[in-house]
């Protein structure tokens, strides 16, 4: 994707950056949608740290259900750490976080962690958190819930989502309900709430949502990164809350902070596909991206159909084993009229393997509706 942002937005790839996952809804356990499952205890200093009244309660309620990430070995170096640690301001690429360490008579030290926060998705361990908190499956995590530690394994990461999922010993524990950000309307309040690395003490910030669906590249060390359909906020940076879980006015998740633009002073969340890549990794163990095997032309000549385009169809992918040719040019995908070519990539975006799209093209002057299974590309 083309990177046109004329301001760069400097991504802080930070392990300990608060990180927070997006916490979803999984159907795949019905207990789940029991009301009595949802986050129902309280932190006594939550509230504290909002002061919209409205929000101040989505942050007591949902704060039980956020926890604290963090590699085991890092973990042990700071398990004694005071109350008083704060948040370093030296993040480096690898997934380190520069931590002041206070100690009871001792002097200030300065620690390198990996780690960030999570949250819960269901009642027996899954956890969610950024890929910058946990950016791989080889290395040791612990969770810390109530001053305890549980064993992490992280069973799935993705850089280019920006979400890593654990599966913890944790069991019957407090956790967060993903929203719609189709529902999101400009200009509306959320809050972000993340947890002081190791610790209990929880910080939230509030801003007004800007907009919807932005996609960009994020220049990393590593290269470019493309990420599509982010939220973007004007809320107050902080470092706790750079990578946590963003919330609406109902307490429903709809993004994760992951980057943060200084010349701005924007963050930027992950959108609405992380619950389809959670709901895959937890019931199948993994998640393929579907693959359709289409790709746009200009429109031929003596057509006048705007902001469609003629296809090209890759041989032996779903489409082609479809029916779909060379030129066909779609007018409804899943019965919604095609207004621009992102269209087709926007709904592939958020179905599974083996979802049908259904799409009405036109042929030779003829109308054709056409069904596409959607499968795992073979690249």
């Amino acid at each position: 994707m083309e990177f046109n942002i004329k301001k760069i937005i400097i991504f802080v790839v930070i392990a300990l950056a608060i990180g927070g996952g997006i916490a979803l809804l999984v159907s795949r356990f019905p207990s789940l949608l029991s009301p009595g499952n949802s986050p129902v205890e309280s932190s006594s200093d939550a509230a504290a740290v909002c002061t919209d009244s409205i929000f101040a309660k989505v942050v007591e309620k949902n704060s039980p259900g956020v926890i604290s990430v963090i590699a085991a070995a890092d973990y042990e170096a700071i398990k004694d750490c005071g109350v008083g640690s704060v948040i370093g301001k030296s993040p480096d690429y690898a997934g380190h976080m520069e931590v002041s360490c206070v100690k009871p008579g001792a002097s200030t030290s300065l620690k390198l962690i990996r780690g960030g926060t999570g949250f819960f998705v269901s009642t027996d361990g899954w956890v969610v958190t950024s890929s910058v908190a946990v950016p791989d499956q080889n290395t040791p995590f612990v969770i810390i819930v109530d001053n305890h530690t549980f064993k992490a394994t992280v069973s799935f990461v993705d850089k280019n989502e920006g979400i890593s999922i654990l599966k913890t010993e944790a069991s019957d524990r407090p956790w967060l309900k993903f929203g719609k950000v189709s529902d999101i309307a400009l200009n509306n309040k959320a809050v972000a709430i993340g947890i002081v690395p190791g610790q209990r003490k929880v910080v939230s910030s509030m801003g007004t949502i800007k907009s919807v669906g932005r996609d960009f590249s994020i220049p990393l060390k590593s290269g470019y990164v493309d990420f599509k359909s982010l939220v973007e906020t004007d809320m107050p940076f902080d470092m706790a809350v750079f990578s946590a879980p963003l919330l609406n006015e109902k307490g429903d998740v709809i993004g994760v902070n992951i980057g943060y633009s200084p010349s701005s002073g924007a963050l930027f969340a992950t959108g609405e596909r992380v619950e389809t890549i959670v709901k895959s990794v937890i019931n199948t163990g993994d998640w393929n991206a579907p693959y359709i095997g289409l790709f746009y032309n200009k429109v031929p000549e003596g057509f006048k159909v705007t902001g469609r385009g003629a296809l090209s169809v890759i041989p032996g992918s779903p489409a082609a084993k479809a029916g779909l040719r060379e030129g066909d040019i779609i007018y409804q995908i899943d019965g919604v009229d095609v207004q621009g070519i992102s269209d087709m990539g926007e709904t592939v975006r958020y179905k599974q393997v083996g979802d049908i799209v259904n799409m009405r093209v036109q042929r030779s002057g003829q109308t054709i509706d056409i069904e596409v299974i959607l499968e795992t590309s073979a690249l």
